[in-house]
């Protein structure tokens, strides 16, 4: 004989409820109680959803995980480079916070946290991003491209409102900077595009401001 679904308000604990109203757990009909899904396999399934362009149905998973249990750091971090994608900037920068919080010696983190950030037009907290990643860890080569990056972009704009506003000075520091870093990064990494990309584009920015 079939248990009778009970009703999600009664006789439950605040745990249970939490998780059966986050979609963290579901009804079995023919199990006759709640169960929790396989959360390994279901974090396979949203990355490969993810990747497939699926965004929708890895975020309603990725959910499903965190109403399980909202203490996987990994489940974060995909939910905040999901969220950088859709442009959904506060979101993202909530559970790359959430995600540092959790596992907060991860350079990864702080590196895509921060490319949330600038985008998101925090560019100083970005840059500080960054620079604790490279703290934590000094052989990731992509921290180093991505400061380089940001130092790049201090000078990428229309050259003369630049003289005027930043100064040669500033300018001239700036391009020195970014060379340092994308160097640092090829040295680490050789394959780095990024850096590769960064270093054509201060010859241009040079060229530019003779």
């Amino acid at each position: 004989m079939k248990k009778k679904k009970p009703n999600p308000e009664e006789g439950l604990s605040k745990e249970v409820k939490k998780a059966y109203d986050n979609g963290g757990i579901q009804w079995d009909d023919q199990f006759g109680g709640f169960v929790f899904p396989d959360l390994n396999g279901l974090f396979h399934k949203a990355t490969e959803a993810y990747e497939g362009g699926r965004l929708d149905e890895a975020e309603h998973m990725l959910k499903r995980i965190l109403g399980c249990n909202d203490q996987i750091p990994d489940v974060h971090y995909n939910l905040g480079i999901l969220y950088r994608d859709r442009g959904q900037f506060d979101l993202s920068i909530q559970h790359f916070r959430r995600a540092i919080e959790l596992k907060p010696d991860d350079a990864a983190i702080y590196c895509e946290l921060a490319t949330a950030l600038y985008q998101n037009g925090m560019k100083e907290d970005a840059k500080q991003n960054l620079e604790q990643a490279i703290r934590i860890d000094q052989s990731y080569a992509l921290a180093y491209a991505n400061l380089g990056v940001w130092y790049l972009k201090e000078v990428e704009g229309p050259e003369f409102e630049l003289r005027k506003s930043k100064g040669p000075t500033y300018i001239d520091d700036c391009l020195e900077k970014a060379q340092k870093y994308f160097e640092k990064a090829l040295n680490l990494d050789p394959e780095c595009i990024t850096a590769r990309k960064g270093l054509i584009r201060i010859g241009a920015r040079r060229s530019a401001f003779r």
